[in-house]
């Protein structure tokens, strides 16, 4: 274990990490070591990201406050984060969606961080391949601590997650020194794998019924029964790290999201139908998209074209829904990410065929 934790720190250019079995779990024993170091709890969260984030920090005794996103990189919003950042806020969790690098403007980012330098800015790297971005820095090396994923379903398949510290701070390295010997839970692989099938059947049913119009009322305490899910401090299996560690490699090395080729014949595809019917991210060379998003201007369209596509054996899903409408609060200041997660399909292709079927049947819908 210290051999492999020797690697990836090295590898990352890290001051520290802490491997666990998720990514959630690394970020709930981060939070809960932190907000019992600082004696804060507020947490500004995306309102458009997985629930698993915002569960994390609420089980980890911290309280979420949604921040609105961007329109143009899905990350978070500038102005949202500078009107609620304050000296009570514990930390910014700043992600970057799909795989899109959102440090569009560095310097004001950096002001912001200035102004509140106890704040930790926690970079939410889960759907990157680490590639460069065009300030030359590595996603999610940049900020205070990085939270990277190697997971089968992400851009590093591999089977852990784990936080990295970048920034030298008396507090950050205070809180690395006792994350490792903060204890809950202990649980078995296979155990995992069947509390995050709970998860995932739980949120889409949630997520389905509010796409079809229904409220939904019952309470979420479910939450509380995937409690061991996040709360698991133990590393994962010793003969998992060889596996991890070569995809975390080769994410550093550029050989993942190598079907990016696909997204820009889909973006110059589909572009001449021009922005009346959807909006496209145009990928700059430094992203490395892991599902590329589309935002169409009609909520029927996105769901009609989604499934269209699905029943064509066409890779697509409609990630993510706003976090605001899941957990019943900051409504009123979620515009954009309502906006977008009524109206995304993300797309992702296995195969030239794919591909061509996806932009042939999309003119077939708009082209009549």
């Amino acid at each position: 274990m210290i051999f492999f934790v020797n690697k990836v720190i090295q590898s990352l250019g890290a001051k520290n990490i802490a491997v666990r079995k998720t990514a959630r779990s690394a970020l709930y024993n981060f939070l809960k070591c932190a907000a019992n170091l600082a004696g804060k709890k507020k947490v500004l969260v995306p309102s458009f990201c997985c629930q698993s984030v915002y569960i994390a920090v609420e089980l980890a005794g911290c309280e979420a406050e949604l921040i609105d996103v961007d329109l143009l990189n899905y990350s978070i919003l500038f102005s949202d984060v500078e009107a609620k950042l304050c000296d009570d806020t514990l930390a910014v969790i700043f992600p970057h969606m799909f795989g899109i690098c959102a440090f569009n403007d560095l310097d004001k980012w950096q002001l912001l961080r200035n102004k509140f330098p106890n704040v930790v800015w926690i970079e939410d790297a889960c759907q990157t391949s680490l590639q460069k971005s065009k300030y030359n820095i590595r996603l999610g090396s940049h900020l205070d601590v990085g939270l990277i994923s190697c997971d089968n379903t992400k851009p590093i398949q591999g089977a852990m997650g784990l936080i990295a510290q970048y920034k030298s701070s008396k507090y950050l390295d205070a809180i690395f020194a006792i994350i490792n010997d903060f204890s809950d839970s202990n649980i078995a692989e296979y155990k995992i794998a069947e509390l995050k099938r709970l998860e995932s059947s739980f949120f889409s049913s949630i997520i389905s019924r509010k796409r079809l119009g229904f409220d939904f009322h019952d309470d979420l305490d479910l939450i509380n029964d995937l409690r061991d899910l996040y709360s698991d401090n133990s590393p994962p299996d010793s003969f998992l790290y060889g596996k991890s560690y070569k995809f975390l490699v080769d994410a550093l090395c550029g050989h993942n999201c190598s079907s990016n080729h696909y997204y820009d014949t889909l973006y110059n595809e589909l572009s001449v139908l021009g922005t009346l019917h959807f909006d496209m991210y145009k990928r700059d060379r430094y992203d490395n998209i892991w599902r590329f998003p589309m935002i169409f201007s009609s909520v029927e369209d996105a769901l009609n074209i989604s499934c269209l596509l699905r029943s064509k054996g066409v890779n697509c899903s409609n990630h993510y829904f706003d976090l605001a409408s899941i957990f019943g609060r900051g409504i009123d200041y979620s515009a954009n990410s309502i906006y977008i997660s009524n109206r995304v399909v993300n797309l992702w292709f296995n195969s030239d065929d794919e591909l061509k079927v996806c932009i042939d049947e999309i003119k077939k819908y708009y082209i009549k």
